[in-house]
């Protein structure tokens, strides 16, 4: 088919992050249901920041201020657990369900499965392929099929081993950009209580995240003079949040 300019400027505004030269298309726009997205999306973003200043930002103040102990850094994930799940959901669904489907009803794009179930996944592995369609779809079609070809091709190994080697280059890049993505704004099998402990995961997951970045932020803002001063280019990549942690380690070694 042939590329154009328009092709390439469509695909910019489209909900996808795969170029093709032409996608399936509506026939309409529906303006009521645009606008209905774009304030369900001003809805999560206000009600985020309400839950941040509510519930966040004066727990992370007073860890800040308290002296570092593991009781208290345990304490701090648990309090954390529930506000940043509630982030992680309101997240999800401003930007993936409202937000993309907004633009989606103005570009008349009509593929729009942005994610499946994966509140019913019973393994990380399900999770990781259902809750993020548009970003699965780009590193399965632009990361992991390209190094299985490879390492297939190339590397002469077997397919069962240039898949492991594919999924797991798929989570790195995921990691790497899902990292740099919040450090600039601030496979078990299945049985009857997988999808329980998933929950259990992340549950967790959020809430000890959100205590490492936020502590970390405020560990760096208490001291800036020794971040502009200092030639020790390491400082910039060392957690001091956790130095209470390597401290209280090695009085017991």
């Amino acid at each position: 088919d042939e590329h154009t300019f328009e092709h390439y400027v469509y695909f910019l505004y489209c909900p996808t992050l795969l170029y093709r030269s032409s996608y399936p298309r509506s026939s309409s726009i529906r303006w009521t249901t645009v606008v209905h997205y774009l304030l369900e999306t001003a809805s999560c973003t206000l009600y985020t920041y309400v839950v941040f200043e509510r519930y966040c930002v004066p727990e992370y103040k007073r860890s800040a201020l308290e002296p570092y102990s593991i009781q208290a850094f345990v304490l701090s994930i648990f309090s954390s657990m529930l506000p940043a799940t509630l982030v992680f959901l309101l997240g999800f669904f401003g930007i993936l369900h409202c937000w993309l489907n907004a633009f989606a009803e103005i570009t008349q794009f009509a593929d729009r499965e942005f994610y499946s179930d994966w509140w019913n996944a019973k393994s990380f592995s399900e999770y990781y392929r259902s809750w993020n369609g548009v970003v699965y779809d780009w590193l399965h079609a632009y990361a992991y099929q390209d190094v299985v070809i490879f390492f297939t091709t190339r590397v002469k190994i077997d397919k069962r081993r240039s898949r492991i080697i594919g999924s797991l280059v798929v989570i790195w890049l995921s990691s790497v950009f899902h990292e740099y993505i919040i450090a600039c704004a601030m496979a078990f099998r299945n049985h009857r209580f997988s999808n329980i402990f998933m929950w259990s995961m992340l549950l967790i997951g959020n809430g000890l995240l959100m205590i490492l970045y936020s502590r970390e932020w405020y560990a760096r803002h208490n001291n800036q003079r020794d971040f502009q001063y200092s030639h020790d280019w390491t400082k910039f990549f060392k957690p001091h949040s956790l130095d209470f942690l390597f401290q209280n380690i090695t009085q017991y070694v």
